[in-house]
């Protein structure tokens, strides 16, 4: 769950390589997203990225 989002923000999430798992704009405050494995990855949303744990 991401939170505090602006409905058109990139949302990109990353492996801790760099290849791009997937790239939606942000359509409400909060967003669920489903990733296809678990792992820690790395969420960049405009200028914010955070490493984050699923």
């Amino acid at each position: 769950m991401i939170k505090n989002l602006s409905p058109g923000d990139w949302i990109e999430i990353y492996t801790l390589h760099g290849l791009l798992l997937t790239k939606e704009k942000a359509s409400a405050e909060v967003m669920n997203l489903h990733l296809p494995v678990k792992g820690i990855f790395v969420v960049k949303i405009k200028d914010f990225t955070e490493k984050v744990i699923f």
